[in-house]
């Protein structure tokens, strides 16, 4: 079972992560980010899956209308790319200062990958939120490690001795 204080540590985390992908991507053209690579979509694309994912979830975990984010623009990609996560975010914090015990045990009906629907707690699938920021944050993560631009280790136990420092929330 998850504890509230856990979730927040790990939305805690998941911001710390995004934050230095975005910042190793600031460094790139908007033609670099838009490039597809062998094997994954661009950088930029999947910095806006991981983003409209958390705002995503967000609105149905809150009832909120959801709205797709717009397409990428023609300039400025990473300004709008950080806007959305730094939207995102403020979202998710203010969502999870909320919680308590019994609200992340609330079951939601869900659908598995068959379309088959399913009643997932609300704390399973913010654990599944944060993992597919992993997945994608290590595809953007290699793509920006072969231009030069790494983001650095993004293992929460960095994240937990960076907070140590007083480096991260």
């Amino acid at each position: 079972m998850a504890t509230a204080d856990w979730i927040r540590k790990l939305y805690a985390y998941n911001a710390w992560a995004n934050a230095r992908v975005l910042a190793a991507a600031a460094g790139l053209s908007d033609a670099q980010l838009r490039k597809d690579r062998p094997g994954v979509e661009s950088v930029a694309d999947t910095l806006r899956h991981g983003a409209q994912a958390q705002h995503y979830w967000w609105c149905f975990w809150t009832g909120a209308e959801w709205d797709r984010l717009p397409e990428l623009p023609a300039t400025g990609v990473m300004e709008a790319i950080s806007e959305w996560f730094r939207s995102s975010h403020d979202e998710l914090r203010t969502f999870t200062a909320s919680l308590d015990e019994s609200a992340l045990e609330q079951l939601y009906e869900d659908t598995d990958e068959e379309g088959r629907p399913e009643e997932v707690r609300l704390w399973e699938m913010m654990a599944h939120v944060v993992n597919h920021g992993t997945q994608h944050r290590s595809e953007a993560a290699a793509v920006l490690t072969v231009l030069g631009r790494s983001p650095g280790d993004l293992d929460f136990v960095d994240f937990v001795h960076a907070s140590a420092r007083g480096e991260a929330p």
